[in-house]
């Protein structure tokens, strides 16, 4: 009962999202044609890695396990933008994206020095790296419909991966801002809306990015 109670712990609803985005990954970008797409499926090994290092830290070591999501955030952030900057409609002007990335790194390495460290999650580096990607999509979406060319946009990839990480990000910012209000919520009513919340926006960024996964095999495979 031990045993199913950490595994339990493990495969929380995020974790077992993050692992079924892995297995379509493997799935639908194996092939090499699907080209940088193929990263994504490095990505989820580095997620999945960190989620497990983080579980065993906490639980066996008793040790705060801020440090290894705060470095995963990071790389996350950077390439979910770096991604959005390969996109067609955007690709003349990328330069745009990349400078959003260098500030979302010196912002990041800035909070990690001298503000939230190291040991605790980095709640501020979340609430930048949310904001800079509702801004970064708004940017994709407003060159996508800017586009003289017809685009089939259900069937376009990086319109599926940008709309996942708009509506993400754009509810998570308010959960990171507001989180004694949650809190207080919580303790007031007994509902966890922050988990809640949490994990309606997981099954929208990591449906979407199953559903751009889907849209790049099928457009690569024509």
């Amino acid at each position: 009962m031990h045993l199913l109670q950490l595994l339990t712990s493990l495969f929380n609803f995020v974790v077992t999202a993050e692992f079924i985005t892995f297995i379509a990954a493997i799935f639908l970008l194996r092939k090499k044609r699907t080209g940088i797409w193929r990263l994504f499926i490095a990505l989820f090994v580095v997620t999945i890695l960190t989620e497990t290092i983080g579980w065993y830290w906490n639980h066996f070591l008793h040790k705060p396990n801020g440090w290894i999501f705060n470095i995963n955030l990071v790389i996350t952030i950077v390439f979910l933008l770096w991604m959005l900057s390969t996109a067609e409609p955007v690709r003349k002007t990328a330069r745009v994206i990349y400078a959003v990335i260098i500030f979302f790194v010196a912002a990041a390495l800035v909070n990690l020095l001298f503000f939230q460290g190291f040991v605790y999650y980095n709640q501020y580096t979340e609430t930048i790296g949310d904001i800079l990607q509702v801004i970064v999509c708004c940017y994709f979406f407003y060159a996508l419909i800017t586009e003289e060319t017809y685009r089939n946009l259900l069937a376009y990839e990086y319109f599926w991966l940008a709309n996942g990480i708009l509506f993400s990000s754009m509810i998570s910012t308010f959960l990171y801002i507001f989180p004694v209000v949650l809190r207080d919520f919580q303790k007031h009513t007994g509902i966890n809306a922050f988990g809640i919340v949490n994990n309606v926006l997981n099954i929208l960024l990591y449906g979407s990015i199953i559903i751009a996964f889907i849209c790049r095999n099928r457009n690569t495979k024509l």
